[in-house]
């Protein structure tokens, strides 16, 4: 009973994937809003013991300074001078500060909270005076009135009651109650970075398999398009080769059949093509390793180039500079990627076509670059372009026909020849295509 369900679950989710993103994201600000609340309940009772901590602390501070008879004395004296507008003595008012700070530090270490940064003041209540503070950068009274207590009994009985207070403020209370629910809060971090990152990497990998799908499906029928195009013509020459030999013509089926025999090399030729790209991505292939020069295998292809850029009226130049030129590699895999970037040029060129084919060497590496100025690559297609079943679709590009596997399958080789290949192209203005290959003898063990 249980498979099936999750067999309906499954393609209920691939048929439905924006629904099922929508539902997770849904379900994953929801969890956040949980985190958050939680986190938030948890430093509101951090507060809370806290602002209880500080009561006792506080009533433990005002104990200390009344069984202090001195340190009481000395802050009546000051509290007087200061309602008769007298000055104050500033070695009475460190002693006093210097008293007050080492108790309050005693205080704070008696009850494990002398991780806090603070700052304390004594106040007049009836004016809002701020009368001694530990510290003389600008302060309001409402700094120190939230954690506050009497000043003791004896500057009650002095001076009158509820008439001074001693207040302290916190600098890094937030960060001390965080710290406080650190356990918590990594926790609560970790599972939030988890899920986040599930979330995002499900996303990525459904719009991918999207798209991958997408091109897939394109690459379908575009191969059944490729092949319909010879088999539809070989089935017409057939016919016409039957006809001509029912009638006893044999000499009319020479030419039929030279045509029937080159629809079916074209036919082979689109099937190895992809074959042989499935080898590669299965890792299958195994490249004949031997010495090659790239000059003279330039040299052995670009004729048939040639011939097809001069009947379309463009030009095919060649500049081989590289000093060497020899690379271990797979001759025929290493001409099939030149053909592949030389038909590109061809079928991309929608004037006459200008290509130049050029080679230099760049410290042990032999640099080649084929650029045409056709209708260019658009930034947004260029991250994509080595992708298999890419095709770009930019004004009559779209009607060009391929498998969207030529520069997949130039890439593969490049890198297993030990190589880079990367682009520079502008919309409209041409493409260019540099690959390095390591000379030989910079690179002289046999390419696995």
């Amino acid at each position: 009973m249980k498979l099936p369900l999750i067999e309906r679950w499954i393609a209920l989710a691939q048929q439905n994937h924006q629904v099922l993103i929508a539902i997770v994201a849904f379900s994953t600000l929801g969890l956040l809003g949980v985190q958050t609340y939680l986190i938030s309940l948890e430093l509101s009772v951090q507060r809370k013991n806290f602002n209880e901590t500080m009561d006792d602390m506080l009533l433990d501070m005002h104990h200390q300074i009344e069984e202090n008879p001195q340190l009481s004395a000395q802050l009546i004296a000051i509290f007087q001078r200061f309602e008769q507008q007298e000055p104050l003595s500033s070695p009475q008012l460190r002693n006093t500060k210097s008293q007050v700070q080492y108790m309050m530090d005693s205080v704070l270490q008696a009850f494990q909270m002398n991780g806090l940064e603070y700052d304390f003041a004594f106040y007049q209540t009836t004016h809002g005076d701020v009368i001694l503070s530990s510290t003389d950068e600008a302060t309001t009274l409402g700094d120190f009135q939230t954690y506050s207590e009497r000043a003791g009994h004896r500057v009650r009985n002095a001076l009158g009651e509820g008439r001074y207070r001693f207040g302290i403020f916190f600098h890094n209370q937030f960060w001390y109650l965080l710290k406080q629910a650190v356990v918590l809060l990594l926790i609560s971090l970790l599972l939030t970075t988890l899920l986040l990152g599930s979330f995002l990497s499900t996303l990525v990998a459904l719009r991918r398999q999207k798209a991958v799908a997408q091109l897939k499906n394109d690459f379908i029928n575009n191969l059944a398009h490729e092949l319909k195009t010879p088999i539809f013509a070989s089935s017409v020459i057939f016919r016409i080769i039957q006809q001509h030999l029912q009638k006893g013509n044999l000499k009319k089926t020479i030419e039929p059949l030279q045509l029937l025999v080159q629809e079916n090399q074209q036919l082979k030729d689109k099937v190895e093509k992809v074959l042989e790209l499935a080898s590669l991505e299965e890792s299958k292939q195994e490249l004949d390793s031997q010495v090659v020069d790239l000059h003279r295998l330039i040299q052995e292809t670009i004729p048939t180039y040639q011939y097809r850029v001069t009947e379309e009226g463009g030009s095919l130049q060649c500049e081989l500079k590289a000093s060497s030129a020899l690379v271990r590699g797979d001759n025929r895999h290493l001409q099939n990627v030149l053909q592949n970037l030389l038909d590109n040029a061809l079928k991309y060129s929608l004037e006459k076509p200008q290509i130049k084919i050029k080679t230099e060497v760049k410290e042990s590496e032999i640099s080649l670059t084929i650029s045409d100025q056709g209708i260019g690559i658009k930034t947004t297609d260029q991250p994509y372009i080595f992708d298999a079943f890419y095709r770009v679709a930019q004004g009559d590009a779209h009607n060009v026909k391929g498998f969207g596997l030529g520069l997949s399958y130039v890439k593969q080789i490049v890198e297993l020849h030990q190589g880079q290949v990367w682009l520079h192209s502008q919309a409209g203005k041409g493409t260019v295509f540099t690959l390095m290959f390591p000379l030989l003898q910079t690179y002289p063990h046999d390419i696995a």
